[in-house]
């Protein structure tokens, strides 16, 4: 972990790492196995590859990035530059990869072949690209510039673009000592990662040095990672719970293991060959892992959870299959990073809480004036600190509504993030997530918040998986729809009978949907657009 005070970017803290631990082990990737040293050397060479393209100052950089020693190096080649990377997750579709470059005016685009044929067969080449480099798919084989037929039909389709491969573009590179007078400061913009908008098109939020350093600064320091950690690389990359495990192991000097999840079975089978001290995962994730047989884990140290709540059930499984590991339960948001984290010796007593504010944040619940709230009244979380981005990316109207001075008796006071849930704190400070501001409903005149309906079905002996929808009644205005995955075989209306005991009237679902799993986004959570679209058209 970072001992310099004067270290504040991320490019610093990995030649830091690098000089101290240059022999460590930095990645492991299947058999692979890369030291910081050789991880620095091949950092250089696309450093130098990075400039043969002639970038701008502030240029956007497109990376679809698979969770290669590759896609690290370009990472880390771009953080040591100033350009922006604009981070894509691979399993996005051809439109929204077309949308998010064309909207961050990428001009390069790095990706594997595979991306390049789903753009180029559905038409969805983006009109801003001039400058196409094949990155090597996941697993590949030593012919890393085996172009596939979609890159072949590319020239016929573009004549000004010169397509690379990989080994071409690292040969290209130029002298890359060159580059030291242009390196980024803190408040440079360092990546831009596209999440979910209102619209129904990804936003791009914009990240800062800064933003990257500390957040990568605060979960080290919190988790007491070190070099001698092992952290498995589950989340992509474009996810910024995925970034972080990449920058937290930089700060840290720890070993991280790229793994592209598959089935429960095999990812346990991956944390015991490697050995691994900290599995990062999203609730969803967690609730299925907890269905297979896990072996004597002493050298996972902890597990971490973010992305939406644990609930109470899964908590108590996994303090009983991992007796001996830490569960950090964690809460943020894209636009801020990290807020909150329950340290593990307060998950037992307080299992529903979302914690207290990480390090680097400060984390309020206030009124719609701003005014810190007492105990127990629900209020909006809003975070400031190192940890707030700049914003979203090509839109000032939405990065004000979204960031900006917390107004107090009239005076600005400093820029804080809104994060959009509503939460209240306990007497001692710890808070608890509500729902989410635009979550909440009016079923049968009561407001109330589809996750609380949730969480009660979760407790439900028959039901696995479970996510709710209110949609519009004509009798009712509004009422509960439930998307469930059993765990043993039930009727609707047992379902019904077990809700009436458990809830109120208006709160018991009206419809139950079973299905055999729940749809997911590329993010790995619950897709309510999805569900939306399938109960449209059942009806």
């Amino acid at each position: 972990m970072s001992d310099n005070n004067s270290i504040r970017t991320l490019w610093e803290q990995f030649e830091q790492t690098t000089s101290k631990q240059s022999k460590n082990t930095a990645l492991v990737y299947g058999t692979c196995k890369l030291s910081y040293g050789a991880l620095a050397t091949s950092v250089q060479c696309v450093i130098g590859a990075i400039q043969s393209l002639s970038p701008k100052p502030g240029d956007r950089i497109a990376l679809v990035a698979n969770k290669t020693p590759e896609t690290v190096s370009l990472i880390l080649a771009a953080l040591h530059m100033r350009v922006v990377l604009v981070i894509i997750n691979p399993l996005l579709k051809a439109p929204q990869l077309k949308h998010i470059i064309e909207d961050s005016g990428a001009c390069t685009l790095l990706c594997g072949s595979r991306t390049i044929q789903h753009l180029v067969v559905q038409g969805h080449i983006p009109c801003s690209l001039q400058k196409l480099i094949l990155t090597p798919e996941p697993n590949a084989t030593k012919n890393s510039n085996n172009m596939g037929s979609g890159w072949k039909i590319l020239p016929d389709l573009i004549d000004e673009i010169k397509p690379q491969g990989w080994q071409q573009f690292i040969e290209c590179a130029i002298d890359s000592t060159v580059e030291a007078t242009y390196r980024p400061v803190g408040d440079d913009l360092a990546v831009i990662l596209y999440t979910s908008g209102s619209t129904g098109k990804p936003k791009g939020v914009m990240i800062s040095h800064t933003n990257l350093f500390y957040g990568a600064l605060s979960v080290s320091t919190y988790l007491g990672n070190s070099h001698n950690d092992r952290i498995l690389a589950l989340m992509p990359f474009s996810f910024d719970y995925g970034l972080n495990q990449l920058m937290s192991s930089i700060v840290s000097g720890a070993t991280l293991v790229l793994y592209d999840y598959i089935v429960p079975r095999g990812l346990v089978e991956k944390v015991v060959e490697q050995r691994i001290t900290g599995i990062p995962a999203v609730p969803h994730l967690w609730d299925q892992l907890i269905k297979i047989k896990w072996p004597n884990m002493h050298h996972l140290r902890y597990i971490t959870s973010t992305g939406g709540r644990l609930q109470e059930p899964t908590i108590q499984k996994l303090m009983q299959i991992l007796p001996g590991t830490s569960i950090f339960s964690m809460y943020g948001f894209t636009e801020a990073f990290r807020a909150t984290y329950l340290p593990p010796e307060e998950l037992p007593v307080r299992p529903k809480s979302i914690g207290k504010a990480v390090p680097y944040a400060n984390v309020l619940v206030v009124d719609e004036f701003g005014r810190d709230l007492p105990p127990f009244e629900n209020g909006e979380l809003v975070q400031s600190g190192l940890l707030v981005s700049q914003g979203y990316w090509n839109d000032p109207e939405g990065t004000a509504s979204k960031i900006h001075h917390r107004q107090i008796e009239g005076n600005s006071g400093e820029v804080y993030a809104w994060s959009g849930d509503l939460a209240y704190k306990d007497d001692e400070g710890y808070i608890y997530f509500v729902s989410r501001k635009d979550d909440m409903v009016k079923l049968n005149g009561h407001r109330v918040s589809p996750s609380e309906i949730e969480t009660t079905l979760l407790s439900c002996p028959w039901i696995n998986q479970a996510s709710v929808l209110c949609v519009p009644d004509a009798r009712f205005g509004n009422v509960a729809v439930a998307f469930i995955v059993l765990a043993s075989p039930a009727e609707p209306i047992e379902l019904s009978q077990w809700c009436k005991k458990m809830l109120p009237p208006y709160m018991v679902p009206t419809q139950w949907k079973i299905l055999d799993s729940l749809p997911l986004t590329p993010n790995n959570k619950i897709d309510k657009d999805m569900l939306i679209a399938y109960l449209t058209g059942l009806n």
